[in-house]
């Protein structure tokens, strides 16, 4: 328990939700016509209504552009300008995807740290894991340490034939 508790809190990112932030977008191929949509909507409203009609990602006009709450690694790009933007905002036009986005962000939940009780058993087999590796390598280090490798050439050219690797080796270079 200690050792697991220990790992835990030494490596915080592995044990983190992500930031995430939900957002609305309007993907067009149009850069000028994203960035006069950008200017001209005000509200949430507004910009749904132009999303389910002119957003070019098949997937998100039934959805009124909604793609919910994404991380970064939906989209980098759009992403990290959207988490610069306040919440009840408009930005973009983003390049993405060979297309622009103008997006609104509704919602940011900042990283969070999960419970430690949910990723005990994990970080417990995780360990048991890296100690079946560092004993087996250990045993093997030990083994080599302890064994005397000779090899007997004389015994070894006696089993060869040469005339066999003669004949290959002459095919080879005709």
């Amino acid at each position: 328990d200690a050792s697991a508790r220990k790992y835990y809190d030494e490596h915080p990112n592995e044990f983190s939700n992500p930031a995430r932030i939900r957002m609305f977008e309007i993907q067009l191929s149009d850069e000028l016509l994203a960035a006069k949509l950008a200017k001209q909507i005000k509200s949430l409203p507004d910009f749904r209504a132009k999303a389910a009609d002119l957003t070019e990602r098949p997937s998100q006009r039934a959805a009124s552009g909604e793609l919910g709450y994404i991380d970064r690694n939906f989209a980098p790009e759009l992403f990290d300008a959207a988490w610069d933007k306040p919440v009840g905002t408009i930005g973009g036009p983003v390049a993405f995807g060979g297309k622009y986005s103008i997006f609104y962000v509704t919602d940011k939940l900042q990283p969070e740290l999960k419970d430690f009780l949910p990723v005990k058993r994990d970080i417990m087999l995780k360990q048991a894991a890296e100690f079946k590796v560092q004993a087996f390598d250990q045993w093997l280090s030990d083994a080599r340490a302890k064994t005397k490798i000779t090899i007997d050439e004389e015994s070894l050219r006696e089993s060869i034939d040469a005339a066999k690797y003669a004949k290959a080796d002459s095919t080879a270079k005709g």
